[in-house]
């Protein structure tokens, strides 16, 4: 499994940025590359400050250090049809406004081929994780992202746990709840292997203030990249740049627009 960085070297810190990605490579077993899409011409100074900032990372797991020409937005997507996962940070001011509110936003989190982790949490994750997933019940796919979170949670001894947010009237609540609850455990029974099964969760609500609610008793949050309208575009849809922004722990983009459906295979560890 090839893990890479993303560093923004024009911002000031990176030690937080740092020291996560460095927890996921112990978990994952992996090594990180740290890469700076320069926008321009490498200097011999860019080179320098990303070793640097390897040099923080236990040796087994530290990579290279790449500097890319491009932009971040185009060097990002285009490395992410050659690595397993990004990671892109969400503290450095710079970064956030770039990567959540401008062009970013669109280019890297919508067409990323891999997915995308932008850590976010003041917690670190547990020894073994609570993935909490948003699904959409009434969706062409509902299982894309549940898939992919299988997978992750296999990767890292984790349990998956799913959302559905019903927009519902009060008195059509109760009734509501209890067949899609039905759903959402059929659901974790048949795409979430035995041991890795959590709970099945129906609360009522906005789709996007519901995560970012609940995501506080988790120690990841996975949303799908598919571009859609409505109540899909945000359970399994298009990452809302205001999940990213305020959700209390870390958040996972998986690529279900640009890979389609995948029951997806474990990756080989590198």
């Amino acid at each position: 499994m090839r893990v890479v960085v993303g560093i923004d070297l024009r911002a000031v810190e990176h030690d937080w940025l740092v020291e996560r990605s460095a927890l996921y490579a112990k978990r994952l077993g992996v090594r990180l590359d740290f890469v700076y899409c320069a926008g321009g011409a490498e200097t011999p100074e860019m080179r320098t400050r990303l070793e640097s900032l390897l040099a923080a990372i236990p040796e087994e797991h530290r990579g290279q250090a790449l500097v890319l020409p491009e932009g971040p937005a185009d060097g990002l997507v285009a490395l992410s049809k050659e690595v397993d996962m990004l990671v892109v940070g969400s503290r450095e001011p710079l970064a956030i406004d770039r990567l959540l509110r401008g062009p970013m936003a669109s280019r890297v989190l919508k067409q990323a081929h891999c997915p995308v982790l932008v850590p976010r949490g003041e917690r670190a994750p547990s020894a073994n994780p609570r993935l909490l997933v948003g699904v959409d019940v009434e969706g062409p796919a509902p299982t894309a992202v549940l898939k992919w979170a299988d997978r992750w949670a296999e990767h890292l001894n984790g349990t998956v746990h799913i959302l559905y947010a019903a927009q519902t009237h009060r008195g059509d609540f109760a009734q509501t709840r209890d067949a899609i609850q039905a759903q959402l455990e059929a659901m974790l029974a048949a795409h979430v292997g035995e041991g890795r099964r959590g709970n099945a969760v129906v609360k009522r609500g906005e789709p996007e203030e519901v995560l970012i609610a609940t995501s506080d008793d988790y120690d990841l949050l996975l949303v799908g990249n598919r571009d859609r309208e409505g109540l899909a575009r945000i359970v399994l849809g298009a990452v809302a740049g205001m999940i990213v922004r305020r959700a209390q722990c870390d958040v996972l983009s998986i690529p279900t627009a640009t890979v389609g459906d995948p029951t997806p295979q474990p990756a080989q560890r590198r």
